[in-house]
């Protein structure tokens, strides 16, 4: 359980910058874990750019479908787009960049990311049944823009960007 208390503070603290693209981690190759305070963070910080984070696993069939939207999306250019496998992290460590390969998909240029532990890490998205896929997209200046929950309307998505 995670509570939060805002009473003490009189004006919030100022969102972080957020570094894109995103570090890569030691756990694989192309591959970082995120944990649920790298994901708040990934959520709220300022950036150079707007942000589409997707949340998806290679065994959901609409997950998969929308996943050419999104490397459209990142090749166009001025948005980063991250992708968040919830697949098991042992398993999508290393399943994960194969699965793109083989699904001739080269996204992301900003960050593929493996939720270290998806229940935790899954409960610090804002507004979120669990329901995959999930799409946020996240303004330059740290604010949620739209959330999509279920397959991706490229057409939705589109008209949120810049």
């Amino acid at each position: 359980m995670i509570l939060l208390s805002l009473a003490c503070s009189p004006t919030p603290p100022p969102s972080p910058v957020l570094p894109l693209p995103l570090p890569q981690l030691e756990a694989s190759p192309g591959v970082s874990e995120v944990d649920a305070d790298k994901l708040r963070e990934l959520l709220t910080a300022k950036g150079p750019s707007v942000r589409v984070v997707n949340f998806w696993a290679t065994w959901c069939k609409p997950c998969v479908a929308e996943l050419p939207v999104l490397e459209e999306i990142a090749d166009r250019g001025g948005v980063d787009v991250v992708l968040i496998a919830t697949d098991v992290p042992s398993v999508g460590r290393a399943r994960v960049p194969e699965f793109l390969s083989k699904h001739h998909i080269h996204t992301p240029r900003s960050g593929l990311l493996v939720a270290d532990d998806a229940p935790a890490v899954l409960a610090s998205v804002p507004a979120w049944g669990g329901q995959l896929p999930h799409t946020v997209v996240i303004g330059a200046d740290g604010s949620t823009v739209q959330t999509f929950a279920g397959a991706l309307d490229a057409t939705s998505l589109e008209a949120v960007l810049p």
